[in-house]
C-alpha cells in the first residue's frame, strides 16, 4: 500500500540474491513461496517500484508484516512540459528500423532485471513522442508482464539519467511480435539529442512456477547494430553496464519509438 493505503500496482516483491520473487496484483495483493535454504535471519525481502523508495525487510520480519507500505519517491519529479504550436507536423521513427528479428535475449537470472535501449534522435527533431513498440519473439512465455520506462541520456555517466515519464507503464497482455504503447495522451517531449527506452521483465511468482524454480521469460528481439546505440542493463539495485553480449556481437534491442515533430 502507498501512504494513503491505496494498493500499489505490479510492485517487485524478491529475496535479495535469490531467483525468487514476484508481483503485487491490481489489489497490492501477493503470493511468495519461499523454497528451502532461506535464512530468515539472514535474508532479505525487497519491495521495490519505480514510483517509491525501495523498502527492505529481513525474512523473519516480513513473516509477521500484514501489510507492507510504501513511501512516494519524490526525487522522480517530471521536467516542465512545453507545448509547441505548429501547423504542420509528422511522424518519424526513431531506434530499430527492421521489421522482426530471428535472434533474441531472455532473462535467465530471474532476478530484476532491466535492460536500456539508447534512442537517438541524430537531427534534434522537436515534438512529442506518440507511442514506443517492442518486438517480443515465439520463445518463452507471453503470461507475465512488461514494464516500460522513458529516461533522459545522462552525459556524466553514459546512462539513464532523469525519468521523462512518472506513470507506471505496463503491456499486461503480452503478444509475439509487435507490441506497443501509446503515448501521446502524456505529451511527453522528445529529447533533442538521445534518451533511453527501459525494458523491465516482470515475473508471477518465480519460485513456484515449476518445481525448479524456473519459467522461460519473454524472448526480447535483437538485431544488428547499425547506429551504434549502445545497450545497457542493470541488475537490481546495481548500477547501469553495457550489456557484453549485445556490445560484442554488435547487436541492440528491437525497440523503437514513434514521435510526432513539428517542421521547420
Amino acid at each position: 500500500l502507498d501512504e494513503e493505503r491505496r494498493p500499489v500496482q505490479y510492485a517487485n516483491i524478491y529475496i535479495k540474491d535469490k531467483p525468487i520473487g514476484t508481483l503485487t496484483n491490481e489489489s497490492g495483493y501477493f503470493v511468495l513461496k519461499l523454497e528451502d535454504g532461506i535464512e530468515e535471519s539472514r535474508d532479505s525481502l525487497i519491495i521495490s517500484h519505480i514510483s517509491y523508495h525501495n523498502v527492505i525487510y529481513p525474512v523473519r520480519v516480513a513473516y509477521e508484516q500484514k501489510e507492507y507500505r510504501l513511501t512516494e519517491n519524490q526525487e522522480h519529479e517530471l521536467t516542465t512540459i512545453e507545448l509547441q504550436g505548429s501547423a504542420a507536423k509528422k511522424e518519424v521513427s526513431l531506434g530499430a528500423t527492421q521489421k522482426n528479428s530471428n535472434h533474441f535475449i531472455r532473462n535467465n537470472s530471474f532476478k530484476p532485471h532491466q535492460m536500456a535501449a539508447l534512442i537517438k534522435n541524430p537531427t534534434s527533431k522537436s515534438g512529442y513522442l506518440k507511442k514506443i513498440q517492442i518486438y517480443i519473439g515465439s520463445l518463452g512465455n507471453t503470461v507475465d508482464p512488461i514494464r516500460i520506462k522513458l529516461y533522459d541520456f545522462d552525459s556524466l555517466c553514459n546512462c539513464p539519467g532523469q525519468l521523462l515519464l512518472t506513470s507506471d507503464l505496463i503491456i499486461k497482455k503480452v503478444r509475439r511480435g509487435w507490441n506497443k504503447i501509446e503515448l501521446s495522451e502524456f505529451y511527453v517531449n522528445l529529447p533533442p539529442n538521445n534518451f533511453f527506452i527501459v525494458y523491465e521483465w516482470l515475473f508471477h511468482d518465480l519460485a513456484s512456477s515449476n518445481p525448479a524454480g524456473f519459467r522461460a521469460s519473454h524472448a526480447l528481439g535483437i538485431v544488428h547494430n547499425d547506429d551504434q546505440s549502445m545497450t545497457l542493463e542493470k541488475f537490481g539495485d546495481g548500477k547501469w553496464n553495457k550489456n557484453q553480449l549485445l556490445e560484442g556481437k554488435n547487436l541492440k534491442l528491437l525497440i523503437r519509438a514513434k514521435a510526432a515533430v513539428y517542421e521547420k
